[in-house]
């Protein structure tokens, strides 16, 4: 292994070892932010080691900007309207409101959508349809990846949920329905933004 992969990886591995620190033994409310990114710099560099075309590969500075930017506006308008239904406990007004959205909304989004390629690549090598391989992707790891941060979130509180719509059926913390079907919209937003510049853009 290069020693820019090793270095690369060890990054990666000690945020997310440092960020799961920070919730279990800190309560800290930041530890989602670290955890993003370690998680975002590992899986990222496991995607693009397993696959023939890089992620990002053809997007130029522009393309970034604008995929980037357009994330961070959409979560900012998510968490605005589930704030003000009572969903959950928003923070977008100030600095620290403004700052958190990269760490803490668009680099999550982004490394669960890398999880549910990763998964889904896997089982489209082994001659599953890719429309299946998707739908297990996303129904079975994508929805394990989000119930496991939900569980470092039960210690580090970096968001209150307060009630979800129509059901409040839970496991544990856990919102059965309306969390899973959020983390696989968090998976889905970034990776059909991805597809749409990479179509209306690029080619």
């Amino acid at each position: 292994m290069k020693i820019k992969n090793i270095i690369t990886y060890s990054t990666g591995i000690s945020l997310i070892i440092i960020g799961i620190i920070m919730a279990i033994y800190f309560q800290s409310k930041y530890f989602y932010a670290i955890l993003s990114v370690g998680i975002l710099i590992t899986f990222w560099k496991i995607y693009n080691s397993t696959s023939e075309k890089k992620l990002f590969h053809n997007f130029k500075k522009t393309h970034h900007f604008i995929f980037w930017i357009d994330l961070i506006i959409t979560s900012i308008i998510i968490d605005y309207i589930g704030t003000k239904l009572g969903y959950w406990k928003g923070s977008f007004m100030g600095i620290e409101g403004i700052l958190k959205y990269p760490p803490e909304w668009a680099i999550p989004m982004v490394s669960t959508m890398i999880i549910f390629l990763i998964f889904k690549k896997i089982f489209q090598q082994k001659g599953i349809n890719k429309y299946i391989s998707a739908i297990i992707s996303l129904t079975i790891f994508v929805t394990l990846f989000g119930i496991g941060i939900e569980y470092l979130n039960s210690f580090g509180q970096a968001w209150t949920i307060q009630s979800m719509p129509l059901t409040n059926i839970k496991i544990g913390n856990y919102y059965l329905i309306f969390q899973t079907i959020g983390f696989w919209i968090i998976a889905l937003i970034p990776f059909i933004e991805y597809k749409l510049i990479q179509k209306y853009l690029i080619e």
